[in-house]
């Protein structure tokens, strides 16, 4: 049980803390599950406590005069390895494309896209290809309407360098 202390480091113009420091505790709590559905495909399903359905966190504050807590769909994708080298993943999934750590700058491994995506692995070389839905559009019927994405493409190499790897990879993404 994680505890946070925020403290506010504002001053009104006269010189005044503009906000009382904050103090809270915090949980977190995720249940994923996986089925091989044949030999070729694996299903999987997830759920994360949230609050506020926020994509980047599944923390939730300990408040509210011990009401009960959310619980949202996380995960919910199957991944069809239709061949040795290449394989389908469709639904809210993990992000499928290479990341250097497990932080990074642009991409928060506690984001789960929705869409579909196609990799590959062969030998030394690896790459996907995706396109991620973010929101769809509706309007009346005589208005333009454009339903947001994210496509992308990656391409990588791993070479190997004595007892370690070194991976390369280049990705480009767009949003439309």
């Amino acid at each position: 049980c994680p505890y946070e202390a925020i403290s506010a480091d504002g001053l009104t113009s006269s010189g005044v803390q503009n906000a009382a420091d904050r103090y809270r505790d915090r949980i977190r709590a995720r249940l994923n599950v996986e089925a091989k559905a044949t030999d070729a495909l694996l299903v999987g399903i997830g759920v994360t406590t949230t609050e506020n359905g926020d994509p980047r966190s599944g923390n939730q504050t300990l408040s509210g005069t011990f009401s009960r807590k959310a619980v949202d769909l996380d995960l919910a994708y199957f991944d069809w390895k239709f061949a040795t080298w290449g394989n389908l993943t469709g639904g809210k999934m993990k992000q499928t494309f290479f990341k250097p750590a497990q932080s990074t700058y642009f991409w928060d491994n506690d984001i789960n896209p929705e869409g579909l995506a196609l990799g590959f692995s062969s030998g030394i070389w690896f790459g996907t290809a995706y396109n991620y839905w973010i929101s769809e559009v509706s309007g009346a019927e005589n208005t333009v309407t454009a339903d947001s994405h994210i496509a992308g493409a990656q391409m990588g190499v791993k070479l190997p360098i004595g007892a370690s790897t070194l991976t390369l990879a280049a990705h480009y993404y767009d949003l439309g």
